[in-house]
């Protein structure tokens, strides 16, 4: 956010190089599980850590956070939305059955 709040239309790292904008990244990824650790009844922070891990290459780290999100919260709402978040980023494949009613 630029001065005042508003959106500055830059990318967050643009002035990083690309390893130091990494960098930045996992540590804020390591914080957010840190944070969780302490928290793990946070949904949004689950939702959260696994897009930032699927999103940023590590899908055997994005895999672990989703079965752990999972394990955490059993109601209906919450387990959907964690599935659909895990088909959105290719997390698990998509059956037939599945694919054809969602594209209805």
């Amino acid at each position: 956010l630029g001065a005042g709040g508003e959106a500055s239309g830059e990318a967050p790292f643009a002035d990083l190089d690309p390893g130091e904008a990494e960098a930045m990244v996992a540590a804020m990824v390591d914080r957010l599980q840190a944070r969780l650790d302490e928290n793990p009844d946070d949904f949004s922070g689950w939702m959260t850590l696994v897009r930032a891990r699927a999103t940023s290459g590590q899908r055997e780290a994005a895999l672990a956070s989703l079965a752990q999100a999972q394990s955490n919260f059993d109601s209906e709402p919450r387990r959907v939305m964690l599935s659909a978040l895990a088909r959105a980023l290719g997390l698990v494949p998509v059956s037939g059955a599945q694919q054809d009613e969602e594209t209805r």
